[in-house]
């Protein structure tokens, strides 16, 4: 996990959540979420996360439509 440090600093600063990425590498989310933490990377609010869930959530569905007419 701390070899992949600077890639799961990446997504989380991309906008996915601790939660899919804890579940990526088969660890607790908590534990995750306290590793960012230790590495200085603060941690998003709810309101935040919602933000960044629907941001991503909208990425991923022009990524659809673009490919898809």
């Amino acid at each position: 996990m701390i070899r992949a440090r600077d890639t799961v600093v990446k997504r989380y600063r991309a906008g996915e959540s601790v939660n899919a990425i804890a579940q990526d590498y088969r660890v607790a989310w908590d534990w995750l979420g306290d590793c960012l933490t230790a590495w200085g990377v603060p941690l998003r609010t709810r309101a935040e996360a919602m933000t960044a869930w629907h941001a991503r959530q909208r990425q991923l569905t022009n990524r659809t439509t673009q490919h898809h007419p």
